[in-house]
């Protein structure tokens, strides 16, 4: 009979997993396995030994640098709401990295048990995540990137790539057969899940891990026949990648070449079509402003759909704008029989806000595609952004550029971001709807924002001297977790939401502050 016996260790490491194990499930349970990983941190023997070794770890110091900053932020911050509020997210980034230093070290089986539990809760996740995307009736046209439930999906979508490096890295040392196919058939299902989720920055995340990081660590792998083999694929697949960017680039910009001697000139209900030859914005390459009669669209629409021809959309756009942009992608003209020929789900679609019938396609991946290079090309044409996550982010930008160049020494404090936004939103007349005047959406520049020039040297320096000190020491792993987190700072705010800085501050603890080798 096997004794189990219960240590405050074993209570501590119970919890870490149900910390990790919740990450990509349930943020409930993130904070009780944080609580309950305190707690049995306090019982841990020889605590004033533990707070002496902490004293003397420099790394640790350096990195509770960027909470102190924080609270430093206070000293000049008018919103304090705000502040407490941001204080409160952040509390992972004082709390995890002592309780990880301090603890203890872990022995390797255990590192592996918390790896193992994180990456089959993040597959649990996207088995849900999958269910609800394919489920009938479910994401009809919508964006797919909203089927993750629980976080974010560019949370997700970094606690994805992570798992996906894991599982295949335990995969390749696994002794048992039926072990190594488990962690492959994971990882295979990871990577195929990450682009049914569609994230532009999980997707770019994963190819440059797959570059740069799987041929400087593959002598690390110790069968011949895989090393070659994960080295040839992982530039064959960025390379393909590339190819496939190119080909839907120039999809994309295939744009018809209308004759206005020889377009059509009445509908076949004898109404005539109106044209408008300066117009440029394009769906499927199919000029919209073209073949349009709105006065059979007014009397056909109201035969198919309860809502008013002139009425919105549930996204709140015009809907009779969604009508006409749909009919375009299609390729048909926009008169009373184009309306008639659509399918019941179609006219669902349109009611729903869906603008292309290439946006229906749940599993595709153009469609994703075409949404980011309609985006930029339709605010490149002076279109307003509102509802563009990617043309926004460029106004994001130029907005804390802007803030930064006002406040470069101090920046506007922990509790005054959003407002010196909204401050730049207002004073600036920027063309966007005020439910998106949001924030940076890039970590560096939020800190920049926050705490200026030097209060940013002040985090990069906690943030990136831990790591070069152990640059020789770095696991795979470690550095994957790196560079997905790092790189994820420049289209996000990744430290942010609780999942993010959660995500974030328990990993570069683990892998870096208490690394032992």
């Amino acid at each position: 009979m096997v004794k189990v016996h219960i240590t405050w260790h074993n209570i501590f490491l119970f919890f870490l997993i149900i910390t990790v194990g919740a990450l990509p499930l349930s943020p409930f349970f993130v904070s009780v396995g944080i609580i309950g990983s305190l707690v049995a941190w306090l019982f841990i023997g020889d605590f004033k030994g533990r707070i002496a070794g902490l004293l003397q770890s420099y790394d640790v110091w350096l990195f509770l640098g960027i909470y102190f900053l924080h609270l430093a932020g206070l000293l000049y911050t008018s919103d304090f709401a705000y502040a407490f509020q941001d204080l409160k997210v952040k509390l992972p980034l004082l709390v995890l990295p002592v309780m990880l230093v301090t603890a203890g070290p872990l022995t390797y089986s255990e590192r592996k048990i918390v790896l193992i539990f994180f990456t089959a809760a993040v597959v649990i996740s996207t088995f849900i995540s999958a269910f609800i995307l394919l489920m009938p009736g479910r994401m009809n046209g919508e964006d797919v990137r909203q089927m993750a439930p629980f976080i974010s999906h560019i949370r997700l979508s970094l606690m994805v790539n992570l798992a996906i490096f894991t599982a295949f890295s335990f995969g390749l040392t696994a002794h048992r057969r039926w072990e190594r196919y488990l962690l492959f058939v994971a990882g295979g299902w990871l990577v195929v899940f990450l682009f049914l989720l569609k994230s532009f920055t999980g997707l770019i995340l994963f190819l440059v891990c797959l570059f740069v990081l799987v041929p400087l660590y593959q002598h690390r792998i110790p069968s011949f026949f895989w090393r070659k083999s994960i080295v040839i694929l992982s530039i064959v697949i960025p390379f393909v990648s590339l190819i496939y960017l190119f080909v839907s680039v120039k999809r994309y910009y295939s744009i018809d070449d209308t004759d206005p001697h020889k377009i059509a000139v009445f509908t076949q209900g004898g109404r005539a079509y109106r044209h408008d030859f300066r117009a440029r914005d394009v769906e499927n390459g199919h000029y919209v402003w073209q073949n349009v009669c709105e006065d059979e669209l007014r009397i056909a629409w109201p035969l198919r759909s309860r809502i008013p021809y002139d009425g919105l959309d549930r996204k709140g756009n015009p809907i009779r704008f969604t009508l006409i942009r749909y009919l375009t992608s299609k390729g048909l003209p926009k008169d009373s029989l184009s309306v008639m020929q659509l399918a019941d789900d179609e006219i669902c679609s349109i009611e729903n806000g869906v603008a292309n019938y290439l946006y229906r396609n749940k599993l595709a991946l153009y469609p994703y595609v075409y949404r980011v290079l309609w985006e930029l090309d339709s605010y490149a044409r002076g279109n307003n952004p509102s509802g563009h996550s990617v043309a926004q982010r460029i106004i994001y930008w130029k907005a804390a550029l802007a803030i930064i160049r006002e406040n470069i020494w101090l920046g506007v404090g922990t509790g005054d971001v959003q407002q010196a936004f909204n401050d730049y939103y207002e004073r600036n007349e920027v063309n966007l709807q005020k439910k998106f005047w949001l924030r940076a959406h890039n970590q560096y520049l939020t800190f920049m924002v926050t705490f200026g020039i030097p209060g940013f040297l002040i985090i990069m320096t906690g943030l990136l001297f831990p790591c070069f000190r152990k640059i020789r020491y770095t696991p795979f792993l470690a550095a994957v977790f790196l560079m997905v987190s790092f790189l994820s700072m420049l289209p996000e705010d990744t430290l942010e939401t609780q999942a993010g800085v959660t995500f974030f501050a328990f990993f570069y603890s683990f892998f870096i502050l208490a690394n032992r080798e």
